[in-house]
């Protein structure tokens, strides 16, 4: 287990998902959690060197940031916490598949990435003074970044690195408005240090967090233009190629889900509306 020192008491964990440490007076505090195994290997680790984890900060709900959350309050008892926005999907993972289906979701949006086990996060509101909270909505309805007191910005999801953003067809988010009100605010929080989940720690953002902003405003055109003939949200993702045969079932909803947020903020512009056709609702150039 290696915890890579970025300043003075702040660490990260480096992984799929990065996971910061800060470690005051024998005292460590989290930000989200990795999976169970990497979660019971640090906690071992952790307490090993004669520290013990007081708890965990979540900067959103999604199943790579709380997957370990369950098996951190069984070995440790570790109080976990998360913004009011996202408690609920914590608390019952479930609802992640109710969000994308619309009803209670087939088996394939009950298993691995959409569905960790549950866990009892209290709201971030209660939590101890010890990590500066940082509201950046958008990929997530209450998704937020964490600033320690050495100046390192755990962003979450709020963007992901230039080179991650370079393996997948679009940046997964769900309020493209939000989301680009606060990669805007991300240039101005001053931190020393930012710590994507997903990319390289760094102490200028500037290159991927334009790289975020460019792959929005991309899909935005994207879909834009994929509605030169009237489509439904379905047809959209089929045009513009975001799933293919090859694609399991629950990457189908969330290519779904990201493109519906591109059409509300279209609409939310008035440049898109909505219309019945032949029983479905389909959406066209205003």
């Amino acid at each position: 287990m290696e915890l890579i020192q970025l300043k003075a008491n702040t660490y990260v964990l480096r992984g799929a998902t990065n996971v910061g440490v800060y470690i005051e007076d024998k005292k460590c505090w989290l930000v989200d959690t990795p999976d169970e195994k990497k979660t019971r290997n640090l906690v071992d680790y952790l307490e090993s060197q004669g520290y013990r984890i007081e708890g965990t900060f979540l900067t959103h709900f999604h199943v790579d940031h709380t997957r370990g959350c369950a098996r951190l309050q069984k070995m440790c008892e570790a109080s976990i916490y998360a913004p009011i926005g996202e408690l609920s999907m914590v608390r019952f993972p479930i609802l992640e598949g109710y969000m994308l289906y619309g009803a209670h979701p087939p088996k394939e949006l009950r298993k691995g990435f959409f569905e960790s086990k549950p866990s009892q996060p209290q709201p971030l509101e209660t939590a101890p003074e010890i990590l500066q909270k940082i509201e950046l909505p958008g990929h997530t309805l209450d998704h937020t970044g964490f600033l320690t007191p050495d100046g390192v910005l755990f962003s979450g999801d709020a963007y992901f690195g230039k080179t991650v953003l370079k393996k997948y067809r679009y940046p997964y988010l769900t309020d493209v408005a939000r989301s680009l009100a606060s990669l805007e605010y991300l240039k101005e929080v001053g931190a020393e240090y930012y710590v994507p989940s997903h990319g390289e720690p760094t102490t200028n953002p500037e290159r991927d967090v334009e790289a975020q902003i460019s792959a929005i405003e991309k899909a935005i055109d994207n879909v834009f233009s994929a509605l030169k003939e009237p489509k439904t949200v379905e047809g959209i993702v089929v045009t513009l190629g975001y799933v293919d045969e090859s694609s399991e079932i629950g990457m189908w909803f969330l290519a779904r889900s990201f493109v519906a947020s591109v059409v509300s903020f279209l609409s939310d512009r008035k440049e898109v509306c909505p219309a019945l056709e032949n029983g479905r609702v389909i959406w066209k150039r205003c």
